[in-house]
């Protein structure tokens, strides 16, 4: 190896000179910085979970978690219809990427140009009222409750679960 550093002097400069070091290093940190902020450019598909999902507002929000609900409650044990109406305090919110004068980046794709959105914020869920046919167990309604405030965090109390006709 130390013959290696004898043929190139030039490189063996580098690792002796503690200002050719630095501008090395600065120059590999931004390059791996410019890779990762790149990286999050990347068009993402959206996927029917809402966790990756823009919503045009807050009741197509409310309407999504609604059929997801009933989707879930039509695989219940004893569960053979079931209607959901799910109620969401304020309106979705986003986050733009600003430039450094405070101008909102875009993007460009097929459709045209779109603001470049950091962060989506939901709605918070504030009520959901569940109407199902089927058993009257008390068991299975108090597993409905149970794994729709705990799936959708939100407080059991403002939860409330029917039986249907």
């Amino acid at each position: 190896m130390g013959k290696l550093f004898e043929k190139l002097p030039n490189f063996k400069k580098i690792f002796t000179n503690k200002k050719a070091l630095i501008y090395l290093s600065v120059a590999i940190l931004s390059v791996i910085a410019l890779v990762l902020f790149s990286s999050s450019f990347t068009k993402q598909t959206t996927k029917s979970d809402s966790s990756s999902q823009t919503f045009k507002s807050s009741a197509n929000y409310a309407e999504n978690l609604e059929t997801r609900i009933e989707n879930l409650l039509a695989n219940v044990s004893g569960v053979t219809s079931a209607k959901v109406v799910v109620y969401v305090e304020s309106s979705t919110k986003k986050e733009y990427l600003t430039n450094s004068s405070g101008d909102i980046v875009t993007t460009k794709d097929s459709s045209g140009t779109a603001p470049v959105i950091i962060e989506e914020i939901l709605p918070k869920i504030t009520g959901i009222l569940i109407c199902y046919g089927g058993t009257k167990d008390v068991a299975t309604k108090n597993n409905i409750l149970r794994a729709i405030s705990s799936t959708f965090n939100v407080d059991i109390s403002k939860i409330d679960i029917l039986e249907g006709k």
